[in-house]
């Protein structure tokens, strides 16, 4: 799991870096980043799939609609992210939907101390969980050092090999993806 967080108040962001339930659930995390500008955030996500976690505050310094902007950007590049948003305040709700950014949950900052970290937490819980689960059987799974990228059976069109020696070309409905693999050992997969 790699969890992200968009959050430009410092006392926001200790209280998200203390969240217990990775270490008492035993929950691998590959990046547990917190960034205060959203373009050191788009510029730090290497990865795509179900296993990203964005924790996106929508009000960023004094742009009211900055973390929507972000998340729009993540949904363009990451179908399949998922995108928590808070934010202090509520009325933004109805605007996470005129966005259509399909989001996992809205958290009002204004929750106290303890309920509001229950809530990150069971996100949190709930993404690792929802990840195992899709994880298994409805995705190709391309993997290496620094990458993980799922792309469901349904969007892929055909593989082929690639001018490049060792690297093979994905081509989905809306896009191509070339990796190092071999033909034949994405057929045994």
């Amino acid at each position: 799991l790699n969890i992200y967080v968009l959050e430009d108040h410092f006392i926001q962001q200790i209280v998200l870096k203390g969240i217990h339930t990775i270490q008492e659930n035993n929950i691998k995390v590959g990046d547990f980043e917190v960034f205060d500008k959203p373009n050191q955030l788009l510029e730090s996500i290497t990865e795509r799939g179900s296993h990203q976690l964005f924790f996106l505050d929508i009000q960023i310094k004094d742009d009211t609609k900055k973390g929507l902007e972000v998340a729009k950007q993540i949904r363009k590049n990451d179908p399949y992210a998922n995108i928590v948003f808070f934010t202090t305040h509520s009325e933004y709700l109805p605007l996470t939907f005129q966005y259509q950014l399909a989001a996992l949950d809205f958290i009002d900052k204004s929750l106290e101390g303890e309920d509001f970290q229950k809530r990150v937490e069971s996100i949190i819980l709930l993404t690792c969980k929802k990840d195992t689960e899709s994880e298994s059987e409805d995705a190709f799974r391309i993997e290496n050092a620094k990458t993980v990228i799922q792309v469901p059976f349904h969007d892929i069109l055909y593989f082929e090999t690639s001018d490049i020696v060792h690297k093979v070309i994905l081509y989905t409905k809306e896009e191509q993806i070339e990796f190092y693999g071999s033909l034949s050992q994405i057929e045994k997969e």
